[in-house]
């Protein structure tokens, strides 16, 4: 379903969502069994089995406290390769924090572990019920250039708005085309394939929280723009799950799950 990926620079680490589900998943049977049975957190300094309730506030600092009525324990683990022990949601919130050198590295050796990608930051926050934060968050001018460039939070935002509005338009093109399917309906794997293109003839996104670096933010990115399109069909065009061009675009959506599943857990 997605276009051939670009030449990507090879990585000798593993990509952030491989990581996370993959790497980390390898000793699982010691999670939650520290070492010290005192052991506490070094990112939120909570006892490792404390319950607790974890914000992200506009400053960028953790807003975490034990809370018995509504907090839920997180999975505590060491880190590989280097060992250093942490909460589950702490790792993915020290990822969230874009303005940071160190969201690529253990908090406490200060190792890299990973290769960073905007896009699964941002999967993994979403899944983990944290939001990212908005480091610049009044936007930025350069004196010396005299540009002003807008916060993570609005260009993240305009970005999406543009992918939407390219789904539109390769949307109601292919209405306009021949179809190739026996009931006449649109061919929306090409409207998607047009939609990431038309994003890579532009160079998007350009985002903080949306670019990526390795083959995995690539399919991630891919995912997005998925999602972003069956939702605009759904909402606005509700007939057309009804038709053959629905049921390929569904199919290259589970291709394209598959793909990312095969990429985090390939050997």
């Amino acid at each position: 379903m997605l276009l051939e990926p670009p030449v990507a620079t090879s990585h000798p680490l593993p990509s952030l969502l491989r990581y996370v589900d993959h790497d980390l998943m390898q000793n699982i049977a010691i999670h939650n069994h520290p070492t010290h049975f005192n052991a506490t957190c070094p990112v939120c300094f909570f006892q490792w089995d404390t319950p607790i309730v974890t914000s992200v506030s506009t400053t960028g600092l953790p807003n975490t406290t034990p809370h018995p009525e509504s907090a839920a324990s997180s999975t505590f683990l060491p880190l590989s390769p280097c060992g250093h022990w942490m909460h589950y949601r702490c790792l993915i919130w020290l990822t969230t924090q874009t303005g940071s050198d160190a969201k690529d590295k253990c908090f406490v050796c200060h190792k890299q572990l990973f290769e960073w990608d905007g896009i699964t930051a941002l999967t993994l926050a979403t899944r983990t019920g944290l939001q990212l934060d908005d480091h610049n968050k009044g936007g930025n001018f350069h004196p010396n250039t005299r540009i002003w460039t807008p916060s993570d939070k609005v260009e993240y935002e305009s970005e999406c708005g543009l992918i939407v509005s390219l789904i539109e338009v390769h949307f109601f093109a292919q209405l306009n085309l021949p179809s190739c399917f026996a009931d006449g309906s649109p061919d929306l794997v090409r409207a998607y394939q047009n939609v990431l293109d038309e994003l890579d003839r532009m160079k998007k996104p350009k985002a903080k929280w949306l670019r990526w670096t390795t083959h995995t933010g690539w399919l991630l990115q891919g995912m997005l723009v998925a999602i972003k399109m069956r939702r605009f069909l759904v909402e606005a065009h509700e007939g057309i799950r009804q038709t053959e061009g629905w049921r390929a675009f569904e199919e290259g959506i589970s291709v394209l799950q598959k793909s990312i599943l095969e990429e985090v857990h390939k050997p």
